[in-house]
């Protein structure tokens, strides 16, 4: 049951970042709304950021090109879904990141994520 719910974590993040976005719009940025939709944003972030360090871990220690894509997916994840997305992602030791394709969209500012990643 609960490993067919994963795919739910992978737009929970893309939608609460839409909510929070037009939350803090038409909110003041103290409103209840916009404070729970932020705290459930971070642990939403902080679960993506803990399954991809533990595929990265994972990758390293079994050289498994699987986990690696697993961990660059995650660590993709989290930066779109960050407030300052369009800043290149510190999160991967490893620099995993490839160009990304102009379908993959800053969610938070409608934008392509930056063009820096290598």
């Amino acid at each position: 049951f609960l490993s067919k719910r994963e795919h739910l974590l992978d737009k929970a993040a893309m939608f609460l970042a839409k909510a929070f976005t037009v939350f803090k719009y038409k909110l003041t940025n103290d409103h209840e709304l916009v404070l729970m939709t932020r705290n459930q944003l971070s642990e939403i972030i902080t679960k993506v950021k803990r399954i991809g360090a533990d595929a990265l871990d994972h990758a390293q220690r079994h050289d498994n090109a699987n986990q690696y894509a697993v961990a660059e997916v995650m660590y993709k994840q989290v930066h779109s879904s960050k407030e300052d997305a369009t800043e290149p992602c510190q999160l991967c030791p490893l620099m995993l990141h490839v160009h990304l394709s102009a379908s993959l969209f800053c969610c938070l500012r409608g934008t392509a994520l930056c063009a820096q990643l290598v």
